[in-house]
């Protein structure tokens, strides 16, 4: 079930956030111990240009992260880096100005992340 957008907090540049992510019906996220390595390589594939992550912890059926949104110009910079045949369209419309704010970006790329999780595993 879909967390209403009334509960979510709006993800600002430099600022630190506790989040969590969990499975549906108490289903394991993880099978073994290289599930846990692959997600974390997953996570910093999909979110190491975004955030900042001072902590975590993998249980069973769900996750805590403790992180801080990057400032945008250091986002800008990180995806200039990226070549523009693997820019993404969201990275091409954040680095354009196109109606895309840091917050949007990155839960975006959040969302992205748990569903290619979500397809490797299952």
């Amino acid at each position: 079930m879909a967390i209403p957008d009334n509960l979510l907090a709006t993800l600002e540049e430099e600022c630190f956030y506790h989040i969590t992510c969990k499975s549906i019906n108490e289903k394991s996220l993880f099978r073994e111990d290289k599930n846990k390595i692959f997600f974390l390589k997953k996570y910093q594939n999909f979110l190491g240009d975004y955030i900042d992550t001072y902590a975590y912890c993998l249980l069973d059926n769900h996750v805590h992260w403790l992180i801080k949104v990057k400032q945008a110009n250091i986002i800008h910079q990180n995806i200039l880096l990226i070549p523009d045949e693997e820019k993404t369209i969201l990275q091409k419309r954040f680095m354009e100005g196109k109606d895309l704010s840091v917050d949007e970006l990155v839960v975006r790329q959040f969302n992205s992340f748990f569903v290619s999780y979500t397809r490797s595993f299952h």
